[in-house]
């Protein structure tokens, strides 16, 4: 039993994104895919670099993630965000530095300049990805 369960741990966490450099606060979205499958269920977790406080949230309907950061770390300055998942194929750690992602500007959101779009994460496109954070 203890066996199975380790298995199932190597497996479901053999993959992992690590996302660098997140700045200060607002609201943090993306898409999480394998292969241009949507993966729901999946955990998202933002952690402070410096007090290594975190956000989680799981992925809904189509991979869809969002993580509010300044509804819930009040200080928030620097740190990063990683999720584990399986993805056949795709089995090692991926390190981005998010110098560039996109800006949403939504004036009926309380956050009004800080929601940050990361758009879709999936490691079959992970040249497409370094290409826009780089």
């Amino acid at each position: 039993m203890i066996q199975t369960n380790i298995l199932y741990l190597l497996i479901v966490t053999g993959f992992c994104y690590h996302l660098n450099n997140i700045s200060p606060g607002g609201l943090f979205k993306g898409v999480i895919q394998c292969s241009r499958i949507p993966l729901n269920g999946i955990i998202v977790t933002i952690y402070e670099r410096e007090s290594l406080t975190f956000v989680s949230n799981r992925t809904i309907e189509n991979g869809y993630f969002e993580l509010d950061v300044d509804k819930q770390l009040k200080n928030f300055l620097n740190g990063y965000i990683e999720f584990y998942y399986h993805c056949p194929g795709y089995n090692k750690i991926i390190y981005l530095e998010v110098n560039q992602v996109a800006l949403i500007k939504n004036s009926n959101s309380y956050l009004k300049d800080k929601i940050y779009y990361f758009g879709i994460l999936d490691p079959a496109e992970i040249d497409k990805i370094k290409d826009t954070v780089d």
